[in-house]
């Protein structure tokens, strides 16, 4: 098991512990909001960290290139989810944007599952935008549970066009792979 491996694996673990403290926040329990501020710090920073450690002393494997990103859609997912039905927010995540980005990840999914079953096995790379918008998604979760407001409302508006944009360049690149695919093998 190598280190980013068992950085990913603690992260995962943590999803459960956040999603607990999301879930029992309250305007009279309000230290659950930086507890979980704090989780979702440690989140990122080993996400970021699990990465650059596997490029760096080259400790990529199969089983991190799936982990990793399961890793990141569980998390964000369900902290979107769990925070915009907590109606204990003073300025929270609106209940139409999880399926936003729920929606997203299903298509990014779904079209890796439909190309590989009708054409041939693909492996989905990140992309530049992808990996900005899981960011920005993490950045944004972090900044609701600080509740500033003015900062909640820029990272709406962000996290937005970023899913959007990210969601328009993942099909862009599945249905010019699946045309260049079907053009040179018939």
């Amino acid at each position: 098991m190598t280190i980013p491996n068992l950085l990913t694996f603690f992260r995962i673990l943590l999803i459960p512990i956040f999603l607990i403290v999301i879930t029992f926040y309250t305007k009279e329990t309000s230290y659950l909001r930086y507890v979980g501020f704090g989780i979702c710090v440690i989140a990122i920073i080993t996400d970021l960290s699990d990465g650059y450690i596997a490029r760096k002393f080259n400790l990529c494997s199969e089983l991190g290139a799936r982990l990793d990103p399961l890793a990141d859609k569980l998390a964000v997912n369900l902290s979107l989810a769990f925070i915009a039905s907590n109606t204990s927010f003073e300025y929270p995540i609106p209940l139409w944007f999880p399926p936003l980005v729920l929606f997203r990840d299903t298509v990014l999914v779904v079209g890796t599952y439909l190309i590989s079953r009708k054409l041939t096995q693909v492996k989905v790379a990140p992309r530049f935008w992808g990996k900005i918008t899981s960011f920005v998604l993490s950045l944004y979760i972090a900044i609701v549970l600080l509740q500033i407001e003015i900062l909640v409302l820029i990272f709406l508006i962000l996290s937005t066009l970023l899913t959007i944009l990210s969601l328009f360049d993942y099909l862009w690149v599945g249905v010019r792979f699946a045309l260049n695919y079907r053009t040179t093998n018939g």
